[in-house]
């Protein structure tokens, strides 16, 4: 009867030993996938650390390059409104005009490699293959496409140019009073 005990013990002792080691083989593979887990997202953070540090920078960089072409586009206008009296009421709209484009443009520009810089888009839409018989047309048609505001700004400032111009040209040379 002490044998059969013996032998109820041992074999009570070898299940709870497989269950135990089955238990912490269980036990184990789920700490090593938490930990597998917790060390990517802990490499993935680390990432995105790192890439907000550059984008940091370059946001830096290029806001302060804006307010460098603003503050000299302003330097423009002020040596261009300083001497407003001595110059014709024409050529200081079309010079206005001319500055004012410059700046604009230069400010675009920079956004514009902010947001590729950043892997991000300012376009107004992202049709891909615009019509036409002609590849200058085809561009312009792109260029409405994705950037409508900046295609109209300089249709208008060329053309209050061209006015500014027209408008000189016939006041000293065709004598008309305007």
């Amino acid at each position: 009867q002490i044998k059969s005990m013996n032998a109820a013990l041992a074999s009570a002792s070898q299940k709870i030993q497989e269950v135990t080691d089955v238990l912490r083989r269980e036990q184990s593979e789920k700490l090593d996938e938490e930990i597998k887990s917790f060390t990517d997202e802990t490499h993935e953070l680390k990432n995105k650390i790192e890439d907000s540090y550059t984008q940091f920078v370059s946001i830096l960089g290029i806001f302060s390059a804006i307010v460098l072409v603003f503050f000299g586009g302003m330097t423009a206008f002020s040596s261009i409104f300083a001497n407003m009296q001595n110059i014709n009421r024409f050529k200081l709209v079309f010079v206005t005009c001319v500055v004012g484009e410059i700046v604009f443009n230069l400010i675009f520009m920079f956004l514009y490699i902010l947001a590729k810089l950043l892997g991000r888009e300012i376009v107004a839409s992202t049709a891909v293959n615009p019509s036409g018989k002609y590849v200058f047309t085809k561009w312009i048609k792109r260029i409405w496409v994705r950037y409508p505001y900046i295609l109209l700004f300089n249709i208008i400032m060329f053309l209050m140019m061209m006015g500014s111009y027209v408008s000189w040209y016939l006041v000293n040379y065709c004598g008309w009073r305007l």
